[in-house]
């Protein structure tokens, strides 16, 4: 599973390199769908998107596919920066982490919610759209995130990373529960 949930993170770096890369915010965030939409079709585990289905895998599984995920999309995010250096400007930003801190959880949630209507669902167009407002909202992913949290390395942006882990679970386990319910 370690390279398989690392390879899940390479596409979401991958998501990040293409969206930041194209001039236009809403191209940006519709190309971005990639990497979720190939996730999903290789069945690879992604946090966001397994974290709903608390009830089916070990707590321990879900460190496990965080840490490969965030291992994955720096990996990427790296090769990126490296090989298109006008993208080091826009991973740095301390201002990225300038907001008090329950606005990261809140845009957490709002992230999970719609990471788990994507992965249930399982319909190109509602994985589509669930990325483009994640992304246009100002929604936080973890897995996206971790590059600029590294990139930006303060406490902030660590406070800001647990923050937004914890709204993207909180997100997606309400999300289930309420879908469950009917």
């Amino acid at each position: 599973m370690n390279g398989k949930a690392m390879y899940a993170g390479v596409l979401i770096g991958i998501g990040n390199i293409i969206n930041l890369s194209v001039g236009n915010k809403y191209v940006g965030a519709l190309l971005f769908s990639f990497a979720l939409m190939t996730i999903m079709q290789c069945d690879l585990p992604l946090y966001t998107g397994r974290i709903g289905y608390y009830d089916e895998y070990k707590i321990t599984e879900f460190w496990e596919i965080l840490c490969w995920n965030c291992c994955g999309v720096l990996l990427s995010t790296v090769m990126g920066v490296i090989a298109i250096p006008s993208l080091w400007d826009k991973f740095i930003s301390p201002e990225r982490f300038a907001d008090l801190p329950y606005v990261y959880l809140f845009r957490g949630i709002l992230c999970g919610i719609c990471m788990y209507v994507a992965v249930s669902s399982n319909k190109s167009l509602i994985v589509i759209m669930a990325i483009m407002i994640f992304i246009l909202a100002g929604f936080r992913h973890c897995i996206a995130e971790f590059p600029f949290v590294i990139l930006n390395a303060s406490r902030e942006s660590f406070v800001a990373f647990v923050l937004i882990v914890a709204g993207n679970s909180i997100g997606s386990i309400m999300a289930r529960i309420l879908h469950k319910e009917m």
